[in-house]
């Protein structure tokens, strides 16, 4: 069965993890590009310590075709990070690694997040015991988005990674690898409860 079913059938349209109530779910913060706006990254700061975990739900667009990064508690070390991808776009499917790096993929194939007019990229990330200081911070992430061609370049991806630090997470940079957000992006971050 489904991991988005319940026993029942019924849909659950509040995540993609392990059952839980709706009520698990509270919003901290968002961060949104506005109409004819730009944006070089969108930082949460001063995030609360009182959740097991927290998640990310993003519809993002960029000037430029790139790569998503996310980064912790404004830590852009070069060795600080690790990441794995498994791709599908078109007919085509990958994997990688990359390791040591200095940023969390996000979507780490390169049009991960395009500049298509209306159309944006769906992510939901999950950060799993963001304040759990004995281990690393490690992630999954879906995303992906449908253009509406047949040149094989809408994307589906799931990756993981991991940031090597034992700190809590208080912060929390979105940027691009090399353009910035376009207009109409949003980013939601939630807190999750129970354990």
């Amino acid at each position: 069965m489904s991991p988005i079913l319940d026993s029942i059938g019924s849909v659950k349209a509040y995540g993609w993890g392990a059952f839980s109530s709706p009520y698990a779910f509270e919003s901290i913060a968002t961060g949104t590009v506005s109409a004819g706006n730009t944006s070089s990254v969108i930082t949460f700061s001063s995030i609360p310590s009182t959740y097991a975990h927290l998640q990310l739900r993003m519809f993002a667009r960029a000037t430029a075709q790139n790569t998503m990064f996310v980064r912790f508690n404004n830590d852009s070390g070069s060795t600080n990070y690790d990441n794995h991808r498994m791709n599908g776009a078109g007919t085509s499917v990958g994997v990688d690694a990359r390791i040591n790096y200095s940023a969390l993929f996000v979507s780490s194939k390169g049009y991960g997040i395009v500049p298509t007019a209306n159309i944006g990229s769906a992510v939901i990330m999950d950060i799993l015991d963001y304040t759990n200081t004995n281990k690393y911070k490690v992630t999954r992430t879906l995303s992906g988005n449908e253009r509406n061609t047949s040149d094989g370049t809408s994307d589906i991806e799931y990756t993981s990674g991991s940031w090597k630090n034992t700190n809590a997470i208080n912060r929390i940079d979105v940027s691009l690898q090399t353009s910035t957000l376009a207009e109409y992006t949003h980013i939601a971050l939630y807190g999750i409860k129970g354990a």
